[in-house]
């Protein structure tokens, strides 16, 4: 595991969802065909080599509106939609032929051009009318913000590691860098031209002269360090405040500044010439953005979440928001895009028809696989969703979490609640009748779905349960250790998670038979085992450490082959044990199918532009659905390489 920051509640009690799609009607036929000819043009358009189809427009980490309010650029995780501001209809995808994942975009001030910024630091420049890629301007970070100057002739960027940058467009040179003692989180010109202005959350926001890249002027927050100790005695500090947004009023007599503190922060307005501070308010969420009117009357802050407050220029009192009076300022993407910060979940029912793909935080999609249309989609937050399952007669989907309760979707809701709240995993049996938990106190749970009742402990761990699988007659289940960590919660509900070089850790998967509770084996690996999956016929265990696949017989226990894949993120058998589909993480994310009787490397597949989250084969194994951190799936004919 790598130290990093973990969002409010990653460790909770256990759930699951059923959901009903009883009036899809499933017929069992195990040789449906797929026919693209009928599917919507955005299905089809700007495919990878070798993919069939693609459900789902990639999550949206940015947009933006064309000057003249005609035009809506949505930046999602596979390039750039350009919609119709009014209809919301497609004009144009420019697609991303590299691997970073888009993080800004932002129009020209003519409204020809677009720029786009992305995780690896890459900003490139667009031609709208065209699609073409007009110049790259290469970055050390992640790219936090992009904006133009007035006359549309200079670039700014800013970046993760603290740099904003000003780039000259026709030339490519760079003109000048500064650095903050933190993350950049915007960068916007003067009305002038004449200053860029930057926010940081080091807390401070500085004027630049344009020409020189000289500091004219430094507005300060409040800052807040936070000292985080762990048990092992590593101490962490934050500073939990910062500068979020920032901006100048039409005329460019202000300038504002907003905080990302998300209890008690507040927004400032500025005096430009005096640097003098006018007025500010408090507020209980983060600030996200701040807008002025054209006529310099009114200042709009929209905090996360939505909320927007209004405020009078000249004294800060509360105002109404009035239309008319504003620039172009509502940039909502359609609602086909989700934002989300994880990819897909994918599963086939049983017949084949319908493919039901759960993308976390956002809803769970139900699509017609001959026509690619989307029949269902019920809106949950779902973003601590674990595993995705159909049931055995095509009406039910269920999905178990890490959520304070398992919900059953059925003819009416029902809730349980499960005791214990270190819940790291979860799995789901194929006859969703048990539910299997795993957590920080080394212990497997088994729980009866109808009965709510714990059916049985499993011991035998000795660190965390990281991952758990069951069998596909419902008969066994197998259970992997990980890495010990610790867990410190913040008092804004941010947890963070840290690991120690010399923690111990648990390199076992560990196989259990259901009806008894007894451990049938236990594999032994040379580090902590990351992904597990039984075969369907229950012939294979694949198990793997992120760099190699190892494939077990189920009669002997013993290992049958090792495969030398990409960087591990998922796996799955056809259904008829005879392939193996692996998906690879950044940067490695590929497809690759692997022959288990021979162990060969049957057809690699590129496209995704992160980790392949999942993978799931169609009952006849003539498809292969692939679901992103990109936030798209993709559909791989696999008819070639059944036989191969």
């Amino acid at each position: 595991m790598k130290e990093l920051t973990l969002p409010e509640q990653t460790i909770q009690r256990i759930g699951m969802k059923l959901y009903s799609l009883s009036n899809l009607e499933p017929r069992i036929d195990m040789h449906t065909k797929v026919s693209l000819q009928d599917y919507p043009k955005e299905n089809l358009i700007s495919l990878p080599p070798e993919a069939l189809a693609r459900f789902g427009r990639g999550s949206v980490s940015a947009t933006a509106v064309s000057p003249d309010g005609n035009m809506i650029a949505v930046a999602s995780r596979i390039g750039v939609w350009l919609y119709n501001a009014h209809t919301e209809d497609l004009i144009r995808l420019i697609a991303i032929e590299d691997t970073g994942l888009l993080s800004k975009v932002t129009f020209s001030p003519d409204g020809t051009k677009i720029v786009t910024g992305d995780w690896d630091g890459i900003v490139s420049l667009w031609d709208i009318a065209t699609g073409a890629e007009l110049a790259t301007f290469t970055n050390t970070d992640y790219v936090t913000s992009v904006a133009f100057s007035p006359n549309g002739k200079l670039l700014s960027t800013a970046t993760r590691d603290g740099k904003a940058t000003l780039w000259e467009i026709d030339t490519g040179l760079k003109r000048w860098t500064i650095s903050h003692k933190d993350l950049v989180s915007s960068v916007v010109f003067s009305p002038d031209g004449l200053l860029l202005a930057t926010g940081s959350w080091d807390s401070t926001a500085n004027f630049w002269d344009v020409e020189t890249g000289k500091n004219r002027r430094c507005f300060t927050h409040q800052k807040e360090e936070v000292n985080i100790s762990f048990d092992s005695g590593h101490v962490e500090t934050f500073n939990h405040r910062g500068i979020n947004c920032i901006a100048f009023s039409p005329n460019g007599q202000c300038f504002a500044t907003g905080d990302r503190v998300a209890d008690n922060g507040y927004t400032t307005l500025w005096d430009v010439e005096s640097g003098v501070a006018l007025w500010d308010f408090t507020h209980v969420k983060s600030a996200t953005s701040i807008t002025f009117s054209t006529d310099n009357r009114y200042m709009a802050t929209r905090f996360s979440g939505g909320d927007t407050d209004v405020r009078c220029i000249t004294d800060g009192t509360s105002a109404t928001y009035q239309e008319g009076k504003w620039d172009i300022d509502k940039k909502k993407a359609p609602s086909i895009h989700p934002r989300g910060l994880y990819g897909w979940l994918v599963s086939f029912s049983p017949d084949g028809k319908h493919l039901a793909a759960l993308n976390q935080g956002a809803s769970l999609k139900i699509w017609d696989v001959k026509s690619g249309t989307n029949i269902k989609t019920i809106n949950q937050d779902l973003i601590d969703a674990k595993d995705l399952t159909f049931s055995p007669d095509g009406r039910w989907v269920g999905v178990s979490r890490t959520s304070k309760k398992a919900t059953f979707w059925k003819e009416q809701e029902q809730h349980i609640d499960f005791p214990h709240e270190d819940i790291i995993s979860t799995a789901v049996s194929p006859d969703i009748q048990f539910v299997a938990t795993g957590g920080r106190k080394k212990k497997v749970y088994l729980w009866d779905r109808v009965t709510q009742k714990l059916l049985n402990t499993l011991s035998g761990h000795t660190g965390p349960i990281i991952h758990l699988a069951f069998s596909s007659d419902s008969k066994h289940l197998v259970s992997t250790g990980g890495r010990e960590f610790e867990i410190q919660r913040l008092e804004n509900g941010v947890e963070i998670m840290i690991t120690q070089d010399d923690c111990h850790i648990d390199q076992t998967a560990r196989v259990w038979n259901l009806k008894t509770g007894f451990e049938i084996v236990t594999l032994n690996h040379s580090s902590s085992v990351k992904h597990v999956a039984f075969s369907p016929k229950n012939t294979y265990l694949a198990t793997t450490n992120g760099q190699e696949v190892y494939l077990w017989d189920t009669k002997m226990w013993q290992k049958k082959v090792t495969f030398e894949t990409v960087e591990v993120e998922s796996f799955v058998f056809s259904p008829d044990d005879s392939l193996l589909a692996v998906g690879g993480s950044w940067q490695e994310q590929k497809i690759q199918i692997w022959n288990v009787k021979t162990a060969q490397l049957v057809v690699e597949f590129s496209g995704h532009k992160s980790d392949v989250e999942d993978l799931a084969f169609s009952p006849d194994g003539t498809l292969l659905a692939s679901g992103g951190f990109d936030g798209v799936i993709y559909l791989w004919d696999m008819r070639p390489y059944i036989n191969s």
